[in-house]
């Protein structure tokens, strides 16, 4: 049953992927602390933001944004991992600012552009 269920998700997962590309912008900075945005796009559409911050060393999300359709795809994941990606001297620091910050756990994901990886 297991395989069945996962053989579903990989189909489901196969007909929603598209070209995904990302941006990375710089907002805004102030007293040492730099604030950054990574978009999510599928064809052009985004599909989901992070929000996050630099400061004395850590690297922090301030907000991850996610599409509902989307979500449970692993989207999340792949912000965190671009993010830390183009930080790689920041220790990255979980937020517990937020019951939902708390308890999120980005996946390892290997492949940044297909969802169905």
């Amino acid at each position: 049953m297991r395989l069945g269920i996962k053989k579903l998700i990989r189909e489901y997962l196969n007909e929603m992927v598209g070209e995904i590309t990302y941006t990375h912008e710089h907002v805004d900075s102030y007293d040492g602390q730099n604030n950054y945005e990574i978009g999510m796009y599928m064809d052009d559409d985004i599909i989901g933001v992070v929000e996050y911050t630099t400061y004395e060393g850590e690297l922090t999300i301030s907000n991850i944004i996610v599409r509902p359709e989307y979500r449970r795809r692993g989207v999340a994941s792949r912000l965190v991992k671009m993010m830390k990606d183009k930080h790689p001297e920041y220790t990255y620091v979980p937020s517990m600012k937020t019951d939902d910050g708390a308890k999120f756990k980005h996946n390892d994901v290997k492949d940044l552009y297909n969802l169905d990886k």
